[in-house]
C-alpha cells in the first residue's frame, strides 16, 4: 500500500517531525477513496489530522447531496395539452414515461381550469382519474438490496364520492413489494404527500396506481410522484495509518505519539526500529479519535 508523503512543515498548527526530516504518510487507500466521495481535490496532506479534517468536510457536504427521482415525468409536466384537459388512452404518447392500462383512460389537466381555483400540487399539471379501473404505471431501474422512498400527492377536484386509489410496487416478475391504499381528502384540494419505503429485489421495479373507486364521472387527482434511492449516511472508515520516513543505515529510530500537542508527553510506541538506508514505514492501528506521531533518531 503506497503512502502519501509530506515534509515536516506545519499543518493546521501542528509540528509533526523532528530532525533529520522524517516524512509521514497516510494510506492512499483511505485518503483517496474518501476524497472521491466528495468534491475535494488533494495535492498534499501533511498529518494524520488531515484525515479528521476530510471527515468533517465530507460530513458537512452530505446533507447537500440531492437525491434523484428515478421516475420520468413524475409531476406530469412533460407534454402540454392543447387545451386545459386532454383525455389519454392506452398507447398515448402525451404522457411520457407512463403507461395507461389497457381498458383505462384518464385526463392530463393544466391549471388554471376556467371557473375553478384548483391548482397542481407541483408545477402546473396533474392527472385526473375519472373512469372505473384506471391504472397508471411506470417501470424504473433499481439496485437489488437498496432502499427507495416513494412520494406522491393525491387530491379531490370535485364530487363527494368515496374515492379509492391503490398504490403497488412490483418486481420485474410481478411480485408485490409494497401495496397500500392512498388516503384521499374528503373535500376539494390536495392531501399531504404520502411517503413509504421499499427494498428493491430486482434490477427493475414498477410503481402502479389503480383506481378502485368502482364508479365513473369523478375527479381523483394525482401529482408530484417520485421514487428516490435512500442515500446512506456518508462515512469514512480507515482502520490503520502508515507512517514513513527516510531512514539511514547504522541508525536506530523510535516512533512516538501523543494525543495532544500541548498537554500530553511524547510516548514511545513499540521498540526502536533499525534504519535500512531507504524509506521505511510502520503501520499503526487507529485507536484514538486523534493521535500525533513523530520519529526520533536515537543516538
Amino acid at each position: 500500500m503506497r503512502g502519501i508523503h509530506a515534509s515536516n512543515e506545519n499543518s493546521v498548527g501542528q509540528v509533526l517531525s523532528t530532525s533529520p526530516n522524517p516524512q509521514f504518510g497516510i494510506p492512499a487507500a483511505c485518503l483517496l477513496s474518501a476524497v472521491s466521495l466528495g468534491t475535494l481535490s488533494m495535492k498534499s496532506w501533511r498529518s494524520l489530522d488531515a484525515l479528521v479534517v476530510i471527515g468533517k468536510l465530507l460530513t458537512a457536504f452530505a446533507p447537500m447531496i440531492q437525491a434523484q427521482n428515478v421516475l420520468t415525468n413524475g409531476s406530469f409536466e412533460i407534454s402540454v395539452p392543447p387545451s386545459r384537459a386532454l383525455s389519454l388512452r392506452p398507447g398515448s404518447t402525451n404522457l411520457p414515461g407512463w403507461s395507461i392500462g389497457v381498458t383505462s383512460s384518464l385526463d392530463l389537466v393544466r391549471a388554471p381550469v376556467p371557473g375553478w381555483s384548483f391548482t397542481a400540487a407541483q408545477g402546473q399539471q396533474w392527472v385526473d382519474f375519472n373512469g372505473m379501473g384506471v391504472t397508471l404505471s411506470q417501470s424504473f431501474p433499481t439496485v437489488a438490496g437498496e432502499t427507495y422512498e416513494t412520494r406522491f400527492t393525491v387530491g379531490r377536484f370535485q364530487s363527494s364520492l368515496p374515492y379509492r386509489l391503490q398504490v403497488t410496487v412490483l418486481t420485474d416478475s410481478g411480485g408485490v413489494l409494497t401495496n397500500l391504499e392512498a388516503v384521499i381528502p374528503l373535500t376539494t384540494g390536495w392531501a399531504e404527500a404520502t411517503a413509504f419505503r421499499f427494498v428493491a429485489t430486482t434490477p427493475t421495479s414498477t410503481i402502479r396506481f389503480t383506481d378502485t373507486t368502482g364508479t365513473g364521472n369523478y375527479d381523483l387527482t394525482l401529482d408530484d410522484v417520485s421514487v428516490e434511492r435512500v442515500t446512506p449516511r456518508l462515512s469514512i472508515e480507515c482502520s490503520h495509518v502508515r507512517i514513513c520516513w527516510d531512514s539511514l543505515t547504522n541508525h536506530t529510530y523510535q516512533l512516538q505519539y501523543r494525543s495532544e500537542l500541548t498537554t500530553n508527553a511524547w510516548t514511545d510506541l513499540g521498540t526502536p526500529i533499525a534504519g535500512i538506508g531507504a524509506t521505511d514505514c510502520t503501520v499503526q492501528p487507529l485507536v484514538e479519535p486523534r493521535r500525533f506521531y513523530r520519529i526520533v533518531r536515537l543516538p
